[in-house]
């Protein structure tokens, strides 16, 4: 039927994208600098990869059915050597390990990100770069550096990124450490192998930004806004919720509710990202439609208001990404180019390791860009191929089609495309969510289906307060927080029944390290088959779970939560 045909006009979903020739080599020179550091020097780097791409730029002018592979095979190992030099010269290698010994010293931080901590506790914790080093170690200045300090008697109003402050503390390497807790893995593995902690802070040299200064207010009458009418303990804890999730301030949660949210595998819903990300910038769409701006000019202001967003809440780096996404995205509508959603991801994952090469080793950046691929390249053909076989009036005209019919049709549509996005990101998720967080949540298929809709719904009711709340309509504020915090309610009424499910979720850890990166690769590299070959095959569909698991039944032990 003609509803069923192709879209000539959707976005590609195949996994054509030129940009892989550029992402690969700069994944893999980033993996080789990290793992091999400075091995080779960087203008020897630089050279040969230089000289291996003039190769390349010659073997063009030559034919003959061996110029394709060995062509491709040139410009890949170029493309490696230069992103090999660029990541040395961008990341500076550490203090050698062999003589660091911990101690006290004195040094001048600028702050790059900061860690939502009790307001309750004088204390701030972030990452961020050595400006000024202790005499005792000059070599660390400019080094990455995770810090945690005691503030009292000192105003922090000016710190927050950007700005310099003066500390006092141990200065201690992380991976020199026997026994790492799963925090501290995790700053190891972002490229800060350095923490400056049970030290104190000293003062401020240079606070941050009039435009920091100014986002960080807005920030905070939002934040407001979105307590408008919590008067009781129990509406206080469900705005800190909605507050959680619509800002990533994920102080605003009590204990209880982060150790729910983790146990059911569901966290993520209160770190910004691709999910709040994409609602927002959905949202904002559909009002700029309403109001009659659309084509380039509703990119732009979507985008600008979009940035505004992103700015206000602290610059998250998964918030920064999923912005890209969008830009990249958008940004073909401005320039009156066809959407190619995996040419966009891939764009935007380019420019955040250029901008800063240590994402690469984060667990956020692994998720956020592994999950979204996944959901263009498997769930959307799955979905359409569910849609396909699945429709029980496929062969009657839609206009032939009785109301209660339309309905159903398009309830059973909707059921597909959940079913495969949930499914999806558990598949695809499950190894760095075992590797990083040593959680296995085979219920978060089913969870999700229910969460995602009821987050979408807090997250929408959150900017409508919030945007009301700048306004200075703290009435209507009190009302839309009222539904939001029903739809809060829900979440945690789903969520703790779900984690008492037996069965459910489950610690566990890989048996062997090794096995997470290569899994993750096995079903990478199943993306692309899946997405080449699923719509002549259907049978490959099940190429990821092949994978997946006999790596879970032999190479993962499991505990019960």
């Amino acid at each position: 039927m003609a509803a069923d045909r192709p879209d000539e006009s959707a976005p590609r979903t195949d996994g054509h994208a030129p940009l892989l020739w550029l992402a690969v080599p700069l994944v893999w020179g980033y993996i080789l600098a990290h793992t091999l550091g400075g091995a080779l020097p960087v203008w020897g780097l630089a050279a040969l990869g230089l000289a291996v791409g003039a190769a390349a730029l010659v073997l063009t002018c030559r034919e003959g059915w061996f110029v394709r592979p060995v062509w491709g095979f040139l410009i890949l190992t170029a493309g490696v050597l230069l992103a090999w030099a660029y990541y040395l010269v961008r990341e500076p290698s550490s203090a050698p390990v062999g003589d660091f010994i911990p101690r006290e010293g004195e040094v001048v931080l600028e702050v790059g990100r900061l860690f939502q901590t009790n307001p309750k506790y004088a204390r701030i914790s972030g990452l961020g770069t050595i400006v000024t080093s202790p005499a005792w170690r000059p070599q660390l200045a400019g080094q990455a550096v995770a810090f945690s300090l005691w503030t009292e008697g000192i105003e922090e109003g000016g710190i927050l990124p950007g700005a310099l402050i003066r500390a006092r503390g141990k200065i201690a390497r992380l991976d020199t450490k026997p026994d790492l807790n799963d925090f501290e893995q995790y700053l190891v593995n972002s490229g800060y192998p350095l923490q400056l902690s049970q030290g104190s802070l000293l003062g401020v040299e240079r606070p941050a930004g009039a435009f920091r200064q100014w986002c960080r207010s807005v920030n905070r009458r939002l934040a407001g806004a979105l307590g408008e009418g919590a008067v009781s303990p129990d509406t206080r804890a469900l705005a800190g919720v909605a507050t959680a999730m619509f800002l990533g301030d994920k102080a605003a949660l009590g204990r209880e509710q982060k150790e729910t949210f983790i146990a059911s595998g569901t966290m993520h819903l209160f770190a910004v990202s691709g999910l709040h990300v994409g609602i927002i910038a959905g949202t904002l769409a559909l009002a700029l439609r309403l109001v009659r701006v659309s084509g380039p000019v509703a990119a732009v202001v979507g985008l600008g208001l979009l940035f505004f967003y992103v700015q206000v809440i602290g610059v998250p780096p998964s918030a920064l990404r999923a912005f890209l996404m969008v830009a990249f995205y958008w940004g073909a509508q401005v320039v009156r180019r066809k959407p190619a959603p995996f040419s966009a991801l891939l764009a935007s994952a380019v420019a955040v390791l250029l901008i800063d090469p240590r994402q690469l080793f984060g667990a956020g950046f692994q998720l956020s860009y592994l999950i979204v691929a996944a959901l263009l390249l498997y769930a959307v053909p799955l979905t359409e191929w569910a849609n396909a076989r699945l429709d029980p009036y496929r062969l009657i005209p839609l206009n032939s089609l009785r109301r209660w019919q339309r309905f159903l049709r398009w309830a059973m549509r909707g059921l597909n495309a959940s079913l495969a996005v949930s499914a999806t990101a558990f598949i695809f998720a499950t190894p760095l969510t075992v590797a990083y967080f040593h959680i296995f949540a085979p219920g978060a298929i089913f969870l999700n289906l229910i969460l995602v809709p009821l987050a979408t719904g807090v997250i929408v009711l959150a900017l409508v307060s919030g945007v009301l709340g700048l306004a200075g309509a703290g009435a209507v504020c009190v009302w839309i927080n009222t539904l939001s915090w029903a739809v809060v309610w829900e979440m945690w009424t789903v969520v703790s029944a779900a984690v008492a499910v037996p069965g459910g979720f489950w610690q566990a850890r890989f048996a062997h390290e090794w096995l997470a990166p290569l899994t993750t690769l096995l079903l990478l590299g199943s993306l692309l088959v899946v997405a080449r070959r699923a719509r002549t095959r259907p049978v490959v569909y099940l190429l990821p779970v092949v994978i997946l698991a006999p790596v879970l039944v032999f190479g993962v032990n499991f505990a019960k939560l």
